[in-house]
């Protein structure tokens, strides 16, 4: 059991790293306080700090070649200049209203903050892209190194965020990636406990008010594992897709106050305009596409204006989008100015016209059905906010019914906006298969959920939901036990089903190239040969062989002809050859006897092959199992 707490808990370079992203949250969230301390959602104010700081590296990273750390050290100073500007204003520092989502929470944090990268898309170049600004301070650029990711022109401002915290923990902190975003999910917690209160109070521009320790177990329930857009291989990366997908949540929510302010021309319209304009200052450069995501949400705000009176709100709207657009508008025009103008930035692009995959359509849209009904959940709830929506589209009478629709022209355009991408930017069974789909819909996929939770309160508190079976239920003073106790058993109890990084082989590898990366000659040539793996496993060993040594190059050889051809060019150093296993041809070509129910490092020495070391096979590890994919490779290492 001793063993199994170590192997859990976060290591002493873990744990800096967790302190580090609280610090850094607390840099951005007084940042943000200080700029609108009247913000209508709890937690905004961290997602607009991240976006004032997120502009900050974007300018100094496109237009200067500064090391980048000094834009962390700056952020900081500013923190110092707004807590003085929040005192001399007699405002609270930070809102302590959500807090008790946060204690539930934090053990959620402790758990996967000692999780290991062990996904190909994060180790081939979201870690890759952070490693390259704290190795180097900067964007890559001609004359200097070249970077190791696959994708350096992505954009940039989860990545940032990473640095910062990196900074601060003084050195790589790659297990930051899972806090960062479980962090973000429990800000969706937050934002859903404000729209439970809204729905309760019957407004949807009141000041939060204090979470009790219901609603706040509650919200933590919805918006973990009750939540159908919740998937842990998607939260638990180094990547920008929940970032995105919670951004787009308070954008979207943030957007609907400010056009029902519009619509009422409300005075206290002005912390609504900064909130949208910060946020959406972050939402832009966090994902390549999310500009599309955004110029829908526009649409669907002046769509929200239309009706009697809707030349006035078109007016006002208007005077006020300088403020709303232009900071997220010079922030993305920068980044797309530094991409296009130098050619070793790597990201998607479409296709020649000519090129177009038009004979895919049927399968496309045969994929997509399949992917709606595997994903019934989510797909279920957004089918019914559309037919909401266009019951009433032209006649909205509620603010609701104006959300609702709002919901459904995001789903509707950025499902449109995929169909596209699927035939004019995909080829091959990514395009005929509509890879990824079901991810791509998680970007709006937290926006349409928070738009249900608000929708199925509010008939809860207008007693459309109350029979007396749920009346009684509601009424037990049970019920609050039970849910809280929940809360804080969920972390505890799901914690190997988070930690999905302690599926064999992975740690196995992780170790073997941590033990390469520390031991193999200057300039070394390692082929990695895994028979049958697709990359999910030479990744591991790639990335944590090359974390720390940019001179070695490590590549993956899944055939015997891969590594033939290999072995012929010439290299500085003698190759090196890892194989996670023996066969009959390895044994026929390297001339030599390999070891049994073992992996093996072999070099060519004098013209002859010899055996380095070998490692025995790798056991499963307790309340946990081997890797679903394990079972593709062409030699069974479970025994």
């Amino acid at each position: 059991m001793i063993d199994l707490l170590i192997e859990v808990l976060p290591s002493q370079e873990q744990t800096i790293g967790l302190f580090s992203v609280f610090l850094a949250s607390l840099v951005m969230s007084i940042i943000g306080r200080s700029i609108s301390s009247e913000c209508v959602l709890g937690g905004s104010t961290l997602l607009m700090g991240w976006g004032i700081g997120s502009l900050m590296y974007t300018g100094v990273a496109t237009l200067s070649t500064i090391n980048l750390s000094n834009v962390v050290w700056a952020l900081i100073l500013v923190s110092f200049g707004s807590i003085v500007f929040l005192k001399r204003h007699e405002i609270e520092l930070l809102t302590v209203k959500p807090w008790r989502i946060l204690v539930l929470g934090l053990p959620f944090l402790l758990i996967v903050s000692a999780k290991y990268p062990s996904e190909v898309d994060v180790l081939s170049h979201w870690l890759y892209n952070v490693i390259y600004l704290v190795d180097y301070g900067t964007f890559p650029r001609p004359g200097l190194p070249q970077s190791l990711s696959a994708y350096t022109g992505f954009p940039y401002n989860h990545t940032f965020a990473l640095h910062f915290v990196s900074v601060l923990a003084g050195g790589m902190a790659e297990s930051a990636g899972n806090v960062i975003n479980f962090g973000l999910v429990i800000l969706f917690a937050i934002l859903l406990a404000n729209l439970i209160q809204f729905a309760k109070t019957g407004g949807c521009n009141k000041k939060p008010v204090r979470i009790g320790w219901l609603l706040a177990a509650l919200a933590l329930i919805l918006a973990t594992y009750a939540n159908p857009i919740f998937v842990r291989k998607i939260v638990l990366m180094a990547n920008p897709d929940t970032a995105t997908s919670v951004a787009l949540a308070f954008l979207g929510i943030t957007a609907w106050q400010l056009t029902e302010s519009v619509r009422a021309n409300n005075a206290r319209i002005k912390p609504l305009v900064v909130q949208f304009s910060l946020i959406s200052l972050l939402f832009i450069n966090l994902k390549q596409p999310n500009i599309i995501i955004f110029i829908i949400l526009c649409m669907g705000m002046a769509l929200l204006l239309l009706g009697k009176g809707a030349f006035p709100r078109f007016r006002r709207l208007l005077r006020l989008s300088p403020i709303l657009i232009s900071p997220a508008l010079l922030s993305y025009l920068l980044w797309r100015n530094f991409v296009s103008s130098d050619a070793h930035l790597h990201e998607a692009t479409l296709l020649p016209f000519e090129q177009w995959q038009f004979q895919n359509i049927p399968a496309i849209l045969s994929s997509f059905w399949a992917n709606a009904v595997k994903k019934a959940g989510y797909f279920g709830i957004m089918s019914i906010l559309t037919v909401l929506a266009g019951i009433k589209l032209f006649r909205p009478k509620t603010s609701f019914d104006r959300l609702a629709i709002l919901a459904a022209v995001i789903f509707i355009g950025w499902n449109g906006v995929l169909f596209f991408l699927y035939f004019a930017h995909w080829t091959g069974h990514a395009s005929t298969g509509a890879s990824s789909y079901w991810r791509y819909n998680t970007f709006i996929g937290y926006f349409g959920y928070a738009v249900v939770i608000y929708g199925l309160s509010r008939l809860f508190f207008q007693n459309y939901l109350t029979t007396p079976f749920i009346k009684t239920f509601v009424q037990s003073t049970a019920l609050p036990r039970i849910i809280i106790t929940i809360a804080m058993l969920m972390p505890i109890v799901t914690a190997p089903y988070l930690r999905f990084d302690r599926q064999q082989p992975k740690p196995y590898l992780r170790s073997i190239g941590h033990e390469l990366g520390a031991s193999v000659p200057f300039g070394s040539r390692v082929l990695v040969h895994i028979p049958g793996d697709m990359g999910d496993y030479a990744t591991v060993m790639q990335y944590f062989a090359n974390r720390f040594r940019s001179d070695i190059s490590v590549a993956p050889a899944p055939s015997l002809s891969i590594i033939k051809t290999d072995l012929n060019k010439e290299y500085p150093s003698p190759p090196m050859v890892w194989s996670i296993c023996g066969s009959g041809e390895l044994e026929r070509y390297f001339a030599m006897k390999l070891p049994e129910n073992k992996s093996f490092l072999l070099t060519r020495r004098n013209g002859n092959w010899a055996i380095v070391k070998s490692w025995d096979w790798p056991k499963r590890r307790f309340l946990s199992s081997y890797h679903k994919n394990i079972k593709n490779l062409r030699c069974d290492i479970r025994r």
